[in-house]
């Protein structure tokens, strides 16, 4: 009996050592497997054309996305099965897509015959000559135009404006011209009182916003706060050195269309460039504005130098500090 309980134990105990085990090695893998990435881009005068692709574990699981022709086309493979499929509109590998059959058009039933116009001419031939003759004298059927009566009177000659009516009309003018002057005039000292008024409050606002500005802005700009953005900085510089492209290929020509502007902005690219691009090529444009190339870089993320990262601010008093004034509304 106790050798069976013991036997028992053993077997439990080796698989939840087996299950750590698994666990521990899945996290290991997570930490410092890396994540590869490669990117492709090529662009010629309107053409665009773009490629990304991310994989881990040795490509058992993978991602790729590309952009060509205005689309965007992503796959997602595990251990080379494709599972997803997005932006092929349905289509399926090694199929084709079927033209719809359009229905037959329309045709006309030509033995239907043709409906004949109606021949008012005809018509009233066919009337009785009594109603011929009382048609004058008669009221206008329905659906008969009416004839319009002549408007019986003469008419009213146009009025002619002479000289003294128009020399009214101008000094009225005139007056009522002096008369707006007059009243801006009076005027002139509410307004200016008024806009002084309104001066004096958009200054005094202004200062009260600047006050509340530099009194919320304070806690960030001691030195303390200085010191934690150096340490910030030390940690991008980490994270970038970690994550950047580890290659870099290709070629970039580059113009605005003023030379010094040209020259300024290529030694910028050359600035900004890393270490890695060694094989990249700027080619400046000095005769016109252009933007084509061919950059193809390549470079991998591991996950343990984000948790280190992490686990440094967590650590850090000062940055806790600041978080909970930034959640705080300051």
């Amino acid at each position: 009996m106790l050798q069976l309980i013991l036997g028992i134990l053993k077997v439990t105990g080796i698989l939840l050592l087996a299950v750590l085990l698994l666990l521990v090695l899945a996290l290991l893998s997570l930490l410092f497997v890396p994540v590869r990435y490669e990117a492709e881009g090529k662009k010629k005068q309107d053409a665009l054309a773009a490629r990304l692709k991310v994989s881990w574990m040795f490509r058992a699981l993978s991602v790729s996305a590309a952009y060509l022709e205005g689309k965007i086309r992503i796959k997602i493979r595990v251990l080379g099965i494709t599972v997803k499929r997005m932006g092929f509109d349905g289509e399926r590998p090694g199929t084709r897509r079927r033209k719809k059959k359009e229905p037959p058009p329309f045709e006309e039933d030509e033995d239907e015959p043709e409906k004949a116009p109606r021949d008012r001419a005809g018509e009233e031939e066919l009337q009785p000559e009594w109603l011929k003759g009382e048609k004058e004298n008669r009221p206008p059927l329905p659906g008969e135009p009416r004839e319009r009566e002549p408007v019986s009177g003469k008419p009213s000659p146009p009025k002619k404006a002479g000289l003294p009516h128009r020399a009214a009309a101008v000094l009225r003018r005139i007056g009522s011209f002096l008369k707006r002057i007059l009243d801006f005039f009076r005027g002139l000292p509410e307004k200016l009182e008024a806009l002084l008024a309104a001066g004096e409050d958009f200054r005094e606002r202004v200062s009260e916003q600047k006050d509340e500005m530099m009194r919320r802005a304070a806690p960030f700009l001691t030195a303390e706060a200085r010191a934690l953005y150096k340490r910030l900085l030390k940690h991008g510089r980490y994270l970038l050195r970690h994550y950047g492209p580890r290659k870099i290929e290709g070629w970039l020509k580059l113009g605005t269309g003023e030379p010094d502007r040209t020259a300024q902005a290529c030694g910028l690219v050359y600035f900004l460039l890393p270490a890695a691009g060694e094989e990249f090529e700027v080619k400046p444009d000095f005769s016109g504005r252009v933007l084509e190339g061919d950059i193809r870089l390549k470079g991998h993320i591991r996950s343990c130098c984000l948790v280190k990262v992490a686990f440094l601010l967590w650590r850090d008093k000062e940055f806790r500090k600041m978080l909970g004034r930034i959640k705080g509304g300051i």
